[in-house]
C-alpha cells in the first residue's frame, strides 16, 4: 500500500532532488536510498499486519477525504484485512477518474471475501512482477466467503 505523500496525505521521507551535475544527484540519490531504507524499516516496526496498515490508511483518508489514491488504498487494505464493510465505504468512497473505476471494481466485490482477496493478490502480484520484485506471503488474516 502507498503509505507516502503527496496531495493523498502522509508525508514523504525526502524532498524532491533536481538534477544539476552528475555528482551532485548521485550523491542526492545515495541519500534518499538511505532515508528510505530507514523509512521502510520504520514502516516495518509500526505495521506488523495488514490489519494495522488498515488502521493507518483508514484514518487518515477518514481525516483527509481524498476520494482518491487514500481511499483506494485504504478499501483494498481494509478489504484484505476482513473488514469488508468498511472497505465498501473506502472504495465506494472514491471519486478521482483515475482511480474511480478499480475502485468501483474492488467495492463490488465486498460481499465476497474470497472473491476481493483472490483478486487483490493477484493485483498485487502482478504488480511486484512488473516491478521484479520477489514472491512474498501476504500472511492475511483468515477469513470466509460472505463476511
Amino acid at each position: 500500500f502507498d503509505l507516502g505523500g503527496g496531495a493523498d496525505g502522509g508525508i514523504r521521507a525526502a524532498d524532491f532532488q533536481a538534477y544539476r551535475t552528475e555528482a551532485q544527484f548521485e550523491e542526492a540519490a545515495s541519500k534518499v536510498a538511505e532515508i528510505a531504507a530507514q523509512e521502510v524499516q520504520n514502516l516495518t516496526a509500526r505495521l506488523r499486519s495488514v490489519n494495522q496498515a488498515a488502521d493507518l490508511l483508514v484514518r487518515r483518508e477518514r481525516t483527509a477525504r481524498s476520494g482518491s489514491w487514500l481511499a483506494y488504498n485504504a478499501g483494498i487494505a481494509a478489504g484484505l484485512a476482513g473488514r469488508l464493510d468498511e472497505a465498501n465505504v473506502m472504495l465506494s468512497s472514491v471519486t478521482d477518474p483515475r482511480v474511480k473505476d478499480i475502485a468501483d471494481r474492488y467495492a463490488s466485490l465486498t460481499s465476497d471475501a474470497m472473491r476481493f482477496r483472490g483478486e487483490a493478490i493477484a493485483q498485487i502480484g502482478g504488480q511486484r512482477e512488473a516491478l521484479r520484485l520477489p514472491d512474498i506471503d501476504l500472511a492475511l488474516p483468515n477469513i470466509r466467503s460472505g463476511m
